[in-house]
């Protein structure tokens, strides 16, 4: 019973702290190209002729929000130095969800940088820039975001998750750290680079596509090229069964890939590497060291 109450007691405190009223508040400015948020704020990115933010916050929250134009960057975020200590506490607790929504309206940007649990979204929106890179870390989610560039570069580390759909000629993409990202594409290049226990799952097509994995990476990618090349290192795992390519070279030290290449596919394999392949390609065996190679149909049937 006791601990019901204390339970009851600190839920209201939280709720006091944070305020039961919201406040709404918006605010022109000068152009601006790119975005930074942190702190948990949820943003919305709209397509508009005017540069524009509105904001709708918690209203103990109202004074410590900074919303500010600094060069061509407009900055999201809260002010915590000058809280006082129980506020900036209460918005850590478990379970606290504080209201910090902002909608932000642009013609365009061409850097998004989003951490510290921030979510992103621009629903329905088409960024057209020259080029265009995003920079997602702790705990920070992009629910959509649709890029035509190009050149697209993303960097996603420390959990963080992103949705991106994209139409460019050159795509970059590297990911650590228990990162996420989910591409759909079309491209001419694209180079990967994941790390630690982070996954990519792309599918679109693109003519030339390489791919290095360490740690316990994972790369999922479907879809259809020309070349496919694969850099694999300890424990990670390479699935591009579903990518349909006419050469396919992998150097690897331990870890799995699935490959189908039609024409040729060369091998450079150590350190207990597996490779399977499907379709009837010509393997060109560089070297093979206490490593496998197995035909897709016979990797089926264990």
């Amino acid at each position: 019973m006791k601990k019901a109450i204390l339970m009851l007691a600190a839920a209201l405190c939280l709720e006091a702290s944070l305020g039961a009223q919201t406040i709404t508040r918006n605010k022109d400015f000068a152009s601006f190209d790119d975005i930074q948020v942190s702190n948990a704020f949820q943003v919305k990115l709209v397509e508009s002729n005017s540069y524009l933010a509105e904001w709708t916050v918690d209203g103990n929250l109202e004074e410590y929000v900074d919303i500010y134009l600094r060069g061509k960057t407009l900055y999201i975020g809260l002010n915590e130095k000058s809280m006082p200590k129980e506020l900036a506490k209460s918005l850590k607790a478990k379970g606290a969800s504080p209201v910090l929504r902002v909608t932000v309206s642009a013609p365009s940007i061409s850097t998004l940088n989003v951490s510290e649990n921030a979510v992103f979204d621009a629903p329905g929106f088409t960024i057209k820039t020259q080029q265009f890179s995003l920079f997602a870390g702790d705990n920070a989610k992009i629910a959509s975001l649709t890029v035509s560039a190009r050149k697209l570069n993303v960097n996603l580390s420390k959990k963080a998750a992103a949705t991106v759909s994209a139409e460019t000629p050159d795509i970059s993409l590297q990911t650590e750290n228990s990162s996420l990202l989910n591409l759909t594409h079309t491209s001419d290049k694209m180079d990967m680079a994941l790390s630690g226990s982070s996954s990519i799952n792309a599918n679109g097509n693109c003519k030339e596509l390489h791919i290095s994995a360490k740690g316990s990476s994972k790369a999922t990618v479907a879809g259809r090229g020309e070349t496919l090349e694969i850099d694999g290192q300890g424990a990670s795992s390479i699935d591009a069964i579903n990518f349909t390519v006419l050469e396919a070279t992998a150097n690897m030290n331990n870890g799995s890939f699935w490959v189908n290449a039609t024409a040729d596919l060369n091998l450079d394999l150590k350190g207990g590497s597996e490779v399977v392949f499907a379709s009837k390609p010509d393997v060109n065996i560089i070297n093979v060291v206490k490593s496998s190679v197995i035909r897709y149909e016979n990797a089926k049937k264990k």
